[in-house]
């Protein structure tokens, strides 16, 4: 009976992260734009992607578009003085 009411508390074994990348942001163009960048990785197929921006002196005239390798991957959501860009997925 004891290891059926530990069966009932078990969990599954967590997921091992295998990837932690962060990085540095800055604007191309030597502006004011400075931020942060993370993505992570885990065994059972889920990963997450998140970039943050600050903009001191307000949000930027256009859109802050994020880029990969030169490919497109979304824009960030200004919200006053930052920026902000989450993707992940999960279940996989």
């Amino acid at each position: 009976m004891l290891n059926w009411l530990k069966s009932l508390f078990a969990s599954p074994p967590r997921a091992a992260k295998l990837l932690d990348l962060e990085a540095h942001l800055a604007a191309p163009d030597g502006g004011s734009l400075h931020g942060d960048a993370e993505f992570e990785a885990w065994d059972d197929g889920r990963w997450e992607f998140e970039a943050e921006l600050d903009h001191p002196g307000g949000a930027p005239a256009g859109p802050l578009e994020v880029f990969v390798d030169g490919v497109l991957i979304g824009e960030l959501t200004t919200r006053g003085s930052e920026s902000e860009l989450k993707l992940r997925a999960e279940g996989l």
